[in-house]
């Protein structure tokens, strides 16, 4: 397979408008193109200011089984590198990546744990694994507490909803905490995401589905702790049937903000936030309205900005 590498990851909104700051966005250009789908693009920024780029590509050739592998590329700003394949034959479309204080991180296919130092210095063969943590579902979720450890947040096939911690010294994984079970009976959390306040409080949402076919979505769900995810809230539901790919991210002064969509037949993007750190909330606004399409292509992305501001 040929193929060419020129710019960033591109063609992948639905021709929504985008809000920028004075001077608007480059251009998008092409970085990958081939017959098959592509899904679950992850940009990664590293303490270098190097960008990381990772994308499924799965084969859709008619008549045969569809084979999955995950893409690697790394911005040399103004040239991207050539394509690695980085996994191959991976059992899932499921990626989510993270930078920290001892490099950048990344999960694949669920529970599979891959990890560089902070700056790769040219392929995908810089990078250590992947080798399986968990067996999660698909969607987990990783992120980088104030105190520079890595977590992983994640849901599992016994209906538990998990946090698991990996030490920054040492790289060990330690024994996983449970932040509940499934509302639901008969059903399996994934879609799982993970933010940390910048007192330590941690905040995990998920979604919720029917077992066995793992579908529908039976609802959206959110807990927080604020002992290291000893204990955690009761859940809070945020979201009926039909909705689920929650997101979450924390401003500067603990504002937490979420973000959701709902499924084809349903549609829309929706909003939420926090100005206490998630003791109280305010009303759901409806960000792209049900009558103009959407469902479930991913859950919609939030960034706070070094003034505060939340795109």
């Amino acid at each position: 397979m040929g193929l060419l590498v020129a710019g960033l990851l591109a063609g992948l909104a639905g021709g929504q408008p985008l809000h920028a700051q004075d001077g608007g966005w480059t251009q998008p250009e092409l970085i990958f193109e081939a017959n098959g789908r592509l899904d679950n693009p992850v940009i990664v920024a590293d303490a270098y200011g190097q960008v990381h780029g990772f994308v499924v590509f799965t084969e859709e050739a008619f008549g045969t089984s569809a084979s999955r592998s995950v893409y690697y590329s790394r911005l040399d700003d103004p040239e991207w590198q050539p394509l690695d394949i980085f996994v191959i034959g991976g059992n899932g479309t499921g990626l989510t990546g993270v930078s920290g204080g001892n490099g950048l991180a990344l999960l694949v296919n669920g529970g599979d744990f891959a990890d560089s130092g902070p700056s790769p210095a040219h392929t995908a063969k810089d990078w250590h694994g992947p080798t399986t943590i968990n067996q999660a579902y698909t969607n987990p979720n990783l992120a980088v507490a104030p105190d520079g450890a890595l977590w992983m947040a994640f849901g599992t096939s016994s209906a538990e909803i998990n946090v698991e911690r990996r030490d920054p010294v040492t790289g060990i994984w330690e024994a996983p905490k449970l932040v509940g079970d499934t509302a639901s009976t008969n059903a399996a959390a994934d879609w799982m995401k993970l933010a940390f306040s910048p007192d330590g409080t941690m905040h995990v949402v998920w979604s919720e589905f029917q077992l066995p076919n793992g579908w529908p979505p039976l609802g959206i769900y959110y807990a927080r702790s604020t002992d290291g995810g000893q204990t955690w809230t009761d859940r809070r539901r945020i979201a009926n049937q039909g909705f689920n790919q929650p997101n979450v991210v924390i401003g500067q002064n603990n504002e937490v903000y979420l973000t959701w969509t709902g499924i084809a037949g349903i549609a829309g993007k929706y909003f939420q936030e926090s100005l206490d750190g998630g003791l109280t909330w305010r009303d759901i606004v409806t960000l792209l309205p049900a009558a103009t399409g959407g469902g479930s292509e991913g859950p919609p992305y939030l960034s706070v900005d070094s003034a505060g501001g939340l795109h």
